[in-house]
């Protein structure tokens, strides 16, 4: 990671702004129907028209999350509910944070956390640049 500044300095901290900020790969070449990995992370615990929803979906680096305390709290309490629930890794797939990440996000799951307000930031946009995958 390279920080070219402090990112936390730029971020809005007014009561409605989002307090938890994810940040997505470059959708123009990785999205969860065209990319191997990020479609098995999902494939081990959705149905195949779960996973076809989400086939067009940006990917959002788990990697690259903030937020605040009490926001990361909820949401890292959310991610645990949902590795114990899917059993990933019981069934021999090992877990992936990104999988159960992006689909708590694009299920609007991260919306229902109360006094959590999310936003997802296309790839080049915000504090974080995920340059992962480019074209």
């Amino acid at each position: 990671t390279f920080f070219q500044r402090d990112p936390f300095a730029l971020v809005d901290r007014s009561k409605k702004a989002p307090n938890l900020l994810l940040f997505a790969e470059n959708r123009a070449v990785k999205t969860f129907g065209n990319c191997p990995f990020n479609g098995a992370f999902l494939r081990c615990f959705l149905s195949k028209p779960e996973v076809k929803k989400l086939a067009n979906e940006s990917v959002a680096c788990s990697g690259s999350t903030m937020g605040s305390v009490p926001a990361l709290k909820k949401y890292v309490e959310r991610m645990v509910a949902q590795m114990d629930a899917s059993q990933c890794s019981a069934a021999g797939f090992g877990d992936s944070d990104q999988g159960y990440h992006n689909y708590l996000y694009h299920t609007g799951e991260l919306d229902k956390l109360s006094g959590v307000r999310v936003h997802l930031h296309e790839q080049g946009d915000g504090v974080i640049n995920t340059i992962g995958a480019m074209n």
